[in-house]
């Protein structure tokens, strides 16, 4: 929506993204529960309008804004239905919400078994910790389901170019932390060195998926 005027990001914890929007063109603002993450917020990110609230409740006016939108955040809510209600509350008649990226941990291939069982056990330790790891591909059921008809509904293009150091990096702390819910430190280092050796990182990526409508 080239002509928004006002932005929203519905849990935006650091302001990862919030700081690629450009504030010259919208009033951009940022809403997340967790207090820590929107101190961190203000100093990564100018120009942004920050809120500490409940996505499931939002402290916002009806119609406040343009575009409303989640950023790998539905699969976190204890009612996702709540909170893209709630978007569309705020957001005016014609005005957009979406998600942007989501994923779907079931639908991740490879041909390894050993890192099947690595997915099996990041997806036991997501919903240990009240995620749902599977939500992606419900996301235009999801939209359909709170009165937003899906314009676009589909999976993110997967990469397929090896990650960047960087990248591999924080994939695979990400993938260590979630495992220490589930085996001893010895067993998950074992299979850090296991994922380290194997060619198949590429298609070991996590579909994501993304959806978005207009609120009527």
């Amino acid at each position: 929506m080239p002509n928004a005027r006002r932005v929203l990001e519905i849990g935006c914890g650091t302001g990862a993204v919030l700081a690629s929007i450009p504030s010259s063109s919208a009033t951009v603002f940022g809403l997340d529960i967790d207090k820590a993450s929107l101190l961190l917020a203000k100093t990564s990110v100018n120009n942004v309008a920050l809120t500490n609230g409940d996505a499931h409740q939002l402290p916002l006016l009806d119609g406040a804004f343009d575009i409303s939108f989640f950023h790998y955040v539905l699969l976190w809510l204890k009612d996702p239905a709540a909170a893209v209600s709630e978007a569309r509350r705020v957001t005016r008649p014609g005005g957009a919400v979406i998600a942007f990226a989501e994923p779907d941990y079931s639908q991740r291939k490879t041909s390894f078994p050993e890192l099947g069982k690595i997915n099996d056990l990041q997806m036991q330790s997501l919903q240990s910790q009240g995620a749902d790891p599977t939500i992606g591909s419900r996301l235009g059921d999801l939209f359909s389901k709170t009165g937003i008809p899906p314009i676009e509904f589909g999976q993110l293009d997967l990469v397929d170019t090896p990650p960047t150091p960087q990248d591999l990096e924080l994939e695979l702390e990400v993938l260590k932390s979630d495992l220490a819910n589930q085996l001893p430190p010895e067993k998950v280092d074992a299979l850090i060195s296991q994922l380290n050796e194997t060619e198949d990182l590429v298609t070991f990526q996590v579909p994501t998926f993304f959806c978005w409508g207009r609120v009527t």
